[in-house]
């Protein structure tokens, strides 16, 4: 089945917006995301070593990963401890020790990308001439102890949401912004320096003030 992408953006959503959005839903929950990502690529000789991997794809968000694989195995199995930071957002969303949001993907039988291209520079790169300098995905050791290889392995990529552009979730697309977005940057400092302004504008009366007074005060003396 086709999946229908809302033709508008309905508006913006911050990461702290995105974040509560996933914690509110319950259980399980399809959602889309269009992500810029780097490549796993190899680099030497690769004329295109600096292109991005831009796509549009659905995703499944709340999945637990060790269930997930032990539904597929069928054994019992230990996850490896989360290298990094914390999960503010059980099985959602991971936060690193800088702070960086994180959106944890666990798939079973990932659903296949809306649109997928790579972009060098701004121009839009043959996949054929990126597909020998991709490197092969290793299957997990971990996963591997419970008899699933290849295929058969479970998916978990952690997407970052400085990567993600643009999310669908409940049928509504987003822009996906940083809480404090560049024009936000950019307001406040315009703000502040009005503010400054206005500051030196009070000083300097305040000062011209002091000096006729005490000019005033000279003149009465002389007199």
């Amino acid at each position: 089945m086709k999946t229908k992408i809302p033709a508008e953006i309905s508006g913006k959503l911050t990461h702290s917006q995105f974040m509560a959005l996933l914690a509110a839903k319950k259980g399980t929950s399809v959602i889309t995301i269009k992500a810029d990502t780097e490549p796993d690529m190899y680099k030497t000789g690769n004329p295109h070593k600096n292109a991005r991997k831009q796509v549009y794809k659905r995703v499944v968000s709340g999945a637990s990963y060790k269930n997930a694989v032990e539904k597929q195995s069928g054994r019992e199995f230990m996850p490896a401890p989360l290298p990094y930071g914390d999960m503010p957002v059980k099985d959602k969303v991971i936060r690193t020790a800088k702070g960086d949001l994180q959106l944890r993907v666990v798939s079973r039988n990932p659903l296949p990308p809306i649109s997928v291209r790579y972009v060098d520079g701004g121009q839009v790169i043959d996949k054929e001439l990126i597909k020998p300098f991709l490197k092969t995905r290793q299957d997990n050791s971990r996963q591997e102890s419970v008899g699933l290889q290849g295929k058969r392995q479970v998916g978990c990529v952690n997407y970052g949401f400085k990567n993600i552009q643009e999310v669908v979730i409940d049928k509504r697309r987003y822009e996906l912004v940083p809480d404090h977005a560049p024009e936000q940057v950019i307001a406040k400092k315009q703000v502040m320096r009005k503010n400054l302004e206005r500051a030196v504008d009070v000083g300097e009366q305040l000062r011209r003030m002091v000096a006729d007074d005490m000019a005033q005060r000279m003149v009465g003396k002389g007199q």
